[in-house]
């Protein structure tokens, strides 16, 4: 099969109602801008624009001015004049052509898409303008509409981070594709960029990772690092990749101490994480930064485990030789930027 009579692309979503405009027209767009065709169709040029004209091939007899004239009657300077024509119409033509048959395939691809009881809103349409500037009447919802579902939905995709065994990656691609059309319809929630950061940390922390939100939030609002919210998402993922990466490495040191009869060399945390207990903020009070609170949750679970377990204060000893136990009696919206806490020997 020729690239020419590939089939379709696959624009993977159905439009069947208003909600799957813009997801369906952002894929349709992300095709054409790889085809080099979305300035022939997008549907908010108020007119449709002209399409590349098919390149007619140059003959001998247009060349020498006669119409029964052939290659073989051309003079010397007529003959490299047509061969010049003809190179150029041969890189028209391949032009041309890759335009043409990106254009059916789009229109193929988005017959193919369209719901079927929509597909009568297509009737009588040939070019990819024309079908998405109908569909764009019919199903656009109001550029205000729009707005405010995307408030709703952003709020949403925040707050989903408290379901624990979602994909985090998959959890993260839609993020990043929500904040794009966020940004681009001017959602307030994401125009202010300190807002933006602190709720992204924020939906961290509540997924779980208490160590990257304390981490960027010191980076961010305490030292004052300039950084963009992509950039922020690329560190999360490098944090991830390193925790698994990590978290394997443990695996199978853990593997090779059991076979030997040994004890892992290195404990978890009592605050959950895999690090020295003198790294620790609940336990190390010199490690830690400014403006750091505790999460209350993994709080009251390091004071239940302190409290329980003689032994395990013994253990922690060894790492920290001045620690007796710390317990977190009162909090001050442990959940923001800045809380009060008051510490306890026992």
């Amino acid at each position: 099969m020729s690239s020419h009579e590939r089939s379709p692309p696959s624009i993977g979503v159905k439009l069947a109602t208003e909600d799957d405009w813009h997801q369906w027209l952002s894929t349709v767009k992300t095709i054409a801008l790889e085809a080099q065709i979305w300035q022939y169709i997008n549907p908010k040029n108020p007119t449709e624009p002209p399409e590349p004209i098919e390149p007619q091939r140059p003959t001998a007899a247009t060349v020498a001015g006669n119409p029964t004239a052939t290659v073989n009657d051309l003079s010397q300077s007529d003959l490299q004049r047509y061969q010049a024509l003809l190179s150029i119409y041969r890189i028209e033509r391949d032009e041309y052509d890759a335009f043409f048959h990106a254009r059916q395939r789009l229109v193929r691809a988005i017959l193919a898409s369209v719901a079927q009881a929509n597909q009568h809103y297509l009737t009588g349409l040939h070019t990819p303008y024309q079908q998405l500037l109908k569909l764009r009447t019919v199903f656009a919802p109001s550029p205000r509409l729009y707005r405010q579902q995307l408030r709703v939905t952003w709020r949403d995709q925040l707050e989903y981070t408290s379901n624990q065994h979602q994909d985090r990656q998959a959890w993260l691609i839609r993020t990043e594709a929500l904040y794009n059309e966020c940004l681009s319809v001017d959602v307030p929630e994401v125009k202010d960029k300190d807002a933006l950061l602190y709720d992204f940390l924020t939906a961290i922390r509540a997924a779980g990772n208490e160590l990257f939100f304390q981490t960027w939030y010191q980076h961010i609002f305490v030292a004052n690092q300039d950084i963009d919210f992509y950039r922020l998402v690329h560190y999360l993922r490098e944090a991830q990749r390193l925790e698994k990466s990590q978290a394997s490495t443990r695996t199978g040191r853990l593997a090779m101490s059991t076979l030997n009869g040994q004890r892992e060399a290195r404990p978890a945390c009592v605050c959950g994480y895999n690090h020295p207990y003198k790294r620790c903020y609940y336990l190390n009070t010199d490690a830690r930064p400014d403006g750091w609170t505790p999460n209350q949750d993994t709080a009251e679970s390091v004071n239940k485990r302190l409290q329980d377990d003689p032994e395990l204060i013994k253990q922690i000893q060894k790492t920290l030789p001045g620690f007796k136990s710390v317990v977190f009696t009162t909090f001050s919206d442990v959940n923001g930027p800045i809380g009060s806490m008051s510490r306890i020997a026992m």
